[in-house]
Parts: structure tokens; sequence; C-alpha cells
């Protein structure tokens, strides 16, 4: 009995001792050349992480990128683990501005009365024209391009759907108006639990950092992402209100996300004409290339592009919802894409 609790003890100090080293490698600074703060009107504080354009000409349009929903920043630079899309941008002339969302990364309440709480909705009327409004007048210019990875690219559908007009051009990557069917809603796992306030995600996700290897492919494909790419992506996971939760819920229970109305975003696409390219791996968990090549029917005349990166389309490995923009072959696979399609509307 003696040595089975010894042996016990030992294996809990050494995953311990295991999960400490794994935090503290894969927790890593951001490496952006500039970090401005912009404030919202209720009170957030928002890191916006810079990657300064390099060579010459310079492109005309910054590029502002925002992350899915539980993620920062860092999910598009990777720390040296990952491919990087920021540096990618940088090094192609674009002048490239990432942002972390109020509840995640370096972004913080301003005061002790700020509201921890947040929806969809705060985030796309309040983040989001906080951080376009702040990026235009200090780079002096009236449009920006759009990178969003799932629900980052929400913000953009819901926003291009408001009638906006100050983006240039528009990347989807990880998502469409309606999950793919055959896909998975997560969301059944967070209904049978009752949360009080947050959804855990961050200490679930950093706590299985010794043993990532061994869960089971869902939203992340492993041999895509990498050991040190699956690593950094479970150690930029962040919880989040159950406010935003609603969010989640809308996406797979009604058909798509709605606004605080109850009208579902998709019905005002015929208000979008900006260029969009979607990008959904060929294994996404959630949006499938069939279901985002049926919404991209409904945008009627808007200009358009599908790629779907995975081995069926010619990749070396497959892509799922998590590794879209991190995958270990991103670089050369899914980038190149990207930049063409950027480069081809940075005209004012």
């Amino acid at each position: 009995m003696i040595w089975i609790i010894v042996t016990i003890t030992i294996l809990v100090l050494i995953y311990i001792i295991t999960l400490f080293i794994q935090l503290n490698l894969y927790t890593f600074q951001s490496r952006a050349d500039e970090i401005h703060y912009v404030s919202t009107q209720d009170g957030w504080n928002l890191a916006i992480h810079r990657f300064l354009a390099e060579g010459d000409p310079k492109k005309q349009f910054p590029v502002v990128l925002f992350p899915s929903l539980s993620l920062s920043a860092k999910s598009f630079d990777g720390g040296g683990f990952t491919p990087s899309l920021m540096k990618t941008l940088a090094e192609n002339g674009f002048d490239a501005w990432a942002v972390d969302i109020r509840g995640v990364g370096l972004s913080k309440p301003a005061t002790e009365t700020t509201k921890r709480s947040w929806s969809f909705e705060d985030i796309l009327c309040k983040d989001v024209p906080s951080v376009i409004d702040y990026i235009r007048k200090f780079v002096g210019t009236n449009k920006v391009h759009w990178v969003g990875h799932s629900m980052g690219g929400h913000l953009l559908i819901a926003r291009l759907a408001e009638g906006r007009k100050d983006i240039a051009s528009g990347i989807i990557a990880g998502s469409g108006f309606v999950p793919g069917q055959g896909g998975i809603d997560y969301t059944n796992n967070f209904r049978k639990i009752k949360f009080r306030r947050n959804v855990p995600l961050r200490s679930l996700a950093r706590f299985s950092l010794p043993i990532a290897w061994l869960i089971k492919e869902t939203v992340i494909m492993k041999r895509n992402a990498g050991r040190d790419g699956l690593k950094t992506i479970l150690a930029d996971v962040h919880s989040f209100p159950v406010e935003l939760m609603k969010y989640a819920l809308d996406v797979f229970q009604s058909g798509g996300f709605r606004n605080k109305g109850g009208s579902l975003y998709i019905e005002n696409v015929d208000k979008i004409d900006t260029p969009l390219m979607f990008i959904v791996g060929d294994k996404d968990s959630y949006w499938t290339p069939n279901s985002v090549s049926k919404d991209v029917e409904k945008l009627g005349n808007v200009k358009t592009k599908t790629v779907f990166p995975g081995k069926q389309y010619g990749c070396q490995e497959h892509y799922g919802h998590g590794d879209i923009l991190l995958g270990k072959n991103a670089e050369q696979e899914v980038y190149p894409e990207i930049m063409k399609w950027l480069e081809a509307y940075d005209k004012h």
C-alpha cells in the first residue's frame, strides 16, 4: 500500500513540475514592435500588438486581426513555436495590428467598477469601433484590411451587415455564417453544466498541457499543429463570461448568430459589398468546406474566394479549426493565399 501511495505521489509531482515548465515555456511575451492601448466607452483598456511593415514600398492599408473566442493576439504569432502570420504580413510590407479583445491577453479593465461580464454585442459595438477608429487615425487612412479567426470572422460579418464601409477587404478563417452539417456542437457540453459566472477554459486548457498529445482530435489537428503548436494554442486559451456563451449557443442552436434584437446577422448580407475570402480547413469540426461554399452563394455579387487547406486539396496535412492559421506548413500553404488576396484589394 505504501509503495502505491509513494508511486502516485511521485507521478503527481512529476506532472506538476512538467506543467510549470511547459507553462513557462509556452506562455511567451508579445514579440510585437509596439503595443498600443485604446480605451472603450465602458472602461476597458484594449491592447493592440503592432508588427511594423518592412521593406519598401509599404502597402496602403493596415491589417487588423481579431482572434477567436477565448484566444488572444498571440494566436496570430505563435512566439517562434509556429509560423507567424503577423511576421509574414510585416515582411510583405503590411502594417499588422493584432487585437486583444476584452478579457484576453494584455487587455485590462480600467477601473474596479468596470463590468467584468460582456457579450458578443459588447465586443462588436464597443471594442471593434474603438480599435478600428484608433488605428485609422493613428496610421492616417480611411480603411483597413480585416483578418478574423472564428469569432473574429463573425465580428467582421456583423460589422459589414450593419452597412459599414471602412473595410478594404476581409479574410474570414475558420468560420462561415452557419455551422456545417455533421459539425460538432461543442455547446452541448456547456449546456449540461451550470456555470455561475465564467466558463473556466483557461484552467482546463493549461492543466492539460503535459498530456496535450493524448487529447482527442476535435478542434485542432495535432499532426498539422505539431506538439509545439498544439501547446502554444492551449497555453493561450482564456476563460470567458457566461454572457458571451449566448453567442456560441446562438451559432449552433439557432442557425447562426444574432443581434440583441434576435435577428440573424446573415439576414442583412445584402448590405455587404466588401470583398471577402473564406479559409476553412478540410477537417474543421464546426464549419465545413461545403457549408462555407453555400454561405458564399448567399453573398450574391460580392467578390469572394474560398480556400480549403487540407490533404484532399494538396496540402501535407489535414487542417482543423484551431490550427488553420498556425499549422506547421501554413507559411507555404495558407499565407501565400492571404498575401495575394490582400495585395489585390490594397487600393484606395
